[in-house]
């Protein structure tokens, strides 16, 4: 063997060593990405399984004239057929600043904000049906013990008052949602407070809007970033005359368009950041969604469907002044409508 050949063997030998370290990596990598596509998919799958079920047909009003059969309704000479890739969630915003704070039923805060978002898991649409919180509805009561003593026509925003826990009202106003919307199957809830409000927003570095009405410190016209306390003073602070709760409602819809625009673009970029979101929401957020069925609607609808394509459902009605707080009434056929536009699929 001469002495070049001896030189030149360490060499290729290193290089042959490189190569096995490159390719063991690449492999490892592969296999990597692979268990957590593996684990997405299983994730997806089990949140699926938990959000579809339940769906049923609603019953109209009885001054709503209209044709329900086990397979399709006929209104206003349109038939229509229940949707079932429907996942419908109530959004509550409650005026407290720790949700967990357990005081006796009947003081246990309000939901200053109602908003039942419908996501169609097979079109990746979002409808949403904002209910004015001054809505007369027959809400149920219970006594500070916890025992049920029957249902009373009040503002809607007080069912949440009535649970001896916060689980107990998010159920008590989800049962008395659904209710109010003809009897439709409401999936799941998620109530946020005051706290939590500031801390989603500043996860996602804020939102950018601007400011639709002149109230508390912004002025109408005004284009500003919301952060933290800023917040909550949009969506939370309203005037005293009968109109007010209906702009305020007006200003949370659009505050929940942007912040869906805004984490909606974050999670299309890197879908990772999900997880955070979930695990920031839960200190101060109380809901029956888990990790694996938030992963399932936001590959659905959130990263194909942002903020600016959201569908918001009004339901029409009259507010007047009560004996002691503003009353809206809404108008039935006003209801049926939107729960069939959300819930159902016209027959073409």
């Amino acid at each position: 063997m001469t002495s070049s050949q001896n030189e030149n063997t360490p060499k290729t030998s290193k290089k042959r060593n490189s190569k096995k370290t490159l390719i063991i990596v690449l492999i490892s990598i592969a296999g990597l990405i692979l268990a957590l596509c593996a684990a997405l998919i299983i994730l997806i799958a089990v949140g699926k399984h938990g959000l579809h079920s339940g769906d049923m047909q609603v019953s109209a009003p009885e001054d709503v004239s209209a044709t329900e059969t086990e397979d399709y309704i006929e209104y206003e000479g349109e038939k229509y057929t229940l949707n079932k890739n429907i996942v419908s969630v109530l959004f509550l915003g409650v005026d407290k600043k720790n949700i967990n704070e357990e005081k006796n039923a009947g003081a246990n805060g309000q939901a200053d904000a109602i908003f039942l978002a419908c996501f169609d898991t097979k079109t990746g649409s979002i409808k949403i049906i904002p209910i004015n919180r001054d809505t007369m509805a027959d809400i149920s009561l219970y006594s500070s013990e916890g025992n049920y003593s029957g249902t009373k026509n009040e503002q809607i925003c007080l069912s949440y008052a009535y649970g001896g826990t916060a689980e107990e009202s998010c159920e008590n106003v989800k049962r008395d949602v659904s209710r109010l919307l003809c009897g439709v199957n409401i999936s799941s809830y998620v109530a946020i407070d005051l706290k939590g409000v500031s801390a989603i927003t500043d996860i996602i570095g804020g939102v950018s809007l601007t400011s639709i009405e002149t109230v508390g410190s912004f002025k109408e016209g005004q284009t500003v970033t919301l952060k933290g306390e800023k917040a909550v003073e949009y969506i939370q602070k309203r005037g005293n005359d009968i109109e007010a709760a209906t702009r305020r409602m007006l200003r949370q819809k659009q505050f929940l368009t942007a912040f869906a625009s805004a984490a909606g673009n974050q999670l299309v970029s890197d879908f990772s950041k999900l997880g955070t979101f979930y695990n920031t929401a839960m200190k101060y957020t109380l809901t029956d969604i888990d990790l694996a069925e938030a992963t399932y609607l936001a590959k659905c609808c959130l990263t194909t469907n942002l903020g600016s394509s959201i569908d918001y459902i009004s339901i029409e009605g009259n507010a007047v002044a009560g004996e002691e707080h503003v009353e809206f009434y809404a108008d039935n056929n006003s209801i049926y409508k939107a729960v069939l536009e959300c819930f159902y699929t016209k027959v073409e």
